[in-house]
């Protein structure tokens, strides 16, 4: 990856809601992350809106030939987003949370993007109301010098 393009991720990045990785390239953490989605009860009906069970996950990957480099940083929910958002994930590797047709959430998706030559490296994913990272029928996916806590379903979900 070293010809590849470069993205910083800082807490900027999660102003507006998700970060959403749509292009190849390495992405890397300028700084500890703290995902805050819901500062004031008005944003939790806000964001609940388009999205049945507010957002699903932190950082959506969507396309292939991604690394995210924690840098020794770290990701987490804060305490109130933890507490209202009871399903999320801190990184998702598609663009739905579960595959088409399965899972609790009604979705108007009916195409699973399925990112492949991902590799996720080198930092700390903290407290989560679900997983540290979530991926459906994705291929090539490294997972390196990680360490996952504060998780309240699963570390790591890799379906198919």
């Amino acid at each position: 990856m070293e010809n590849c393009k470069k993205y910083p991720i800082n807490n900027d990045s999660f102003k507006n809601g998700p970060l959403e990785i749509t292009l190849p390239g390495y992405y890397y953490f300028t700084e500890d992350i703290i995902l805050n989605f819901y500062k004031t009860k008005e944003d939790f009906y806000k964001h609940n809106k388009n999205h049945n069970f507010g957002f699903s996950a932190g950082i959506i990957i969507r396309t292939s030939n991604i690394t995210i480099d924690l840098c020794n940083f770290s990701i987490k929910q804060s305490n109130m987003d933890y507490c209202l958002q009871r399903f999320f994930a801190l990184i998702q590797l598609n663009n739905m949370p579960f595959n088409v047709g399965a899972g609790p959430i009604l979705e108007n998706r009916k195409k699973l993007d399925q990112p492949k030559n991902i590799i996720i490296k080198n930092g700390t994913f903290g407290l989560t109301s679900h997983q540290a990272i979530l991926a459906n029928n994705n291929e090539n996916l490294k997972i390196h010098d990680i360490l996952v806590k504060d998780f309240e379903v699963s570390g790591i979900t890799l379906n198919n």
